[in-house]
């Protein structure tokens, strides 16, 4: 999963939904799920010039990911997420 935070000093050690949210989840790393969005992201993202997408990669799923119980072959996925929801 991939979260906003909310740099607002009020936010601090706060649980209130305005200070956090989702930005983005992942399918299950098990083999042979290989879900469209990827699992396992890896590394950190990059942002665009303007900040407001954000890119990734993940280590295993995706749409061609081929990972089943045979191989042990698994491409994963390359992400963009906007950065604001």
């Amino acid at each position: 999963m991939i979260f906003r935070m909310n740099p607002e000093t009020s936010c601090a050690n706060s649980t209130k939904s305005h200070c956090y949210g989702l930005l983005a989840s992942f399918d299950s790393p098990r083999k042979g799920d290989g879900g469209a969005t990827g699992s396992q992201p890896i590394d950190n993202l990059t942002p665009s010039a303007d900040g407001s997408i954000l890119y990734g990669m993940t280590q295993t799923g995706g749409a061609n990911d081929h990972h089943n119980d045979q191989t042990a072959i698994s491409f994963g996925t390359v992400f963009s997420i906007f950065a604001v929801p």
